[in-house]
């Protein structure tokens, strides 16, 4: 291919470049000199909160650790010097559980006994819903018996209406044997190649060069035209 259809942006050079131009293409220009960010995307920002509230959890995990390591210290002690205020307050606290014990049993008890109640009102229901989901049941299987029965009906009355019609040999029982049954004829009837009896008509009087007075066009124009 040539490029005589292209300008001439540089001057033409023998072998020695000694001829200067200021004729420069723009793709030996110097581009991309600057960085372009991106508006859309935004700088992630650290929440100290979390890492505040962790600090602060681990804090009061260690508090209540060294609290309870205080505690069997000052057990320790009032057993080994006879303290009996710490007796009392041990006595209290095993008095105060055992309370509380009696409490939570009472209270699952009677939480016990009102589940008995309510899954005794829950059976009753249950056995009445089961007796009307059986009931409907039932009537629905009643009404797909009779619907697939109705179509049966319809697809062998389907079926005797298409024996009536596209075979008038077949006798159906309780047809009409008079009916008037319409053949459909074969396009091939209507073709100017069909065998003609020539008993009816003479090859002279039918034969004809001309396609436009021809039978065959004559037939057609009676056809579909006239």
């Amino acid at each position: 291919m040539t490029t005589n259809h292209r300008p001439t942006l540089e001057s033409k050079r023998g072998k020695a470049e000694s001829i200067s131009n200021t004729i420069f293409h723009s793709r030996s220009l110097p581009q991309h000199t600057s960085l372009k960010y991106r508006g859309d995307i935004r700088k992630p920002k650290v929440d100290t909160k979390i890492g505040k509230q962790a600090v602060e959890e681990l804090k009061k995990d260690l508090l209540l650790n060294e609290g309870k390591l205080e505690d069997s210290l000052k057990i320790n002690k009032s057993l080994t010097d006879g303290d009996h205020s710490m007796d009392e307050h041990i006595s209290k606290t095993i008095d105060n559980q055992e309370d509380e014990r009696d409490y939570n049993r009472q209270e699952y008890d009677e939480r016990s006994i009102g589940k008995e109640e309510y899954s005794g009102s829950e059976d009753d229901s249950g056995d009445d819903s089961e007796d009307e989901t059986a009931q409907l049941m039932e009537e629905l299987a009643k009404i797909k018996k009779e619907r697939q029965e109705e179509q049966e009906k319809l697809e062998l009355q389907n079926k005797l209406d298409k024996t009536k019609v596209s075979n008038p040999l077949v006798q159906v029982v309780g047809a009409s044997t008079e009916a008037n049954f319409k053949i459909k004829k074969s396009w091939r009837d209507s073709t100017a190649f069909k065998k003609q009896n020539s008993q009816n008509k003479n090859d002279d009087e039918t034969f004809t060069n001309d396609t436009l007075n021809s039978e065959f066009h004559q037939n057609f124009l009676t056809k579909y035209i006239r």
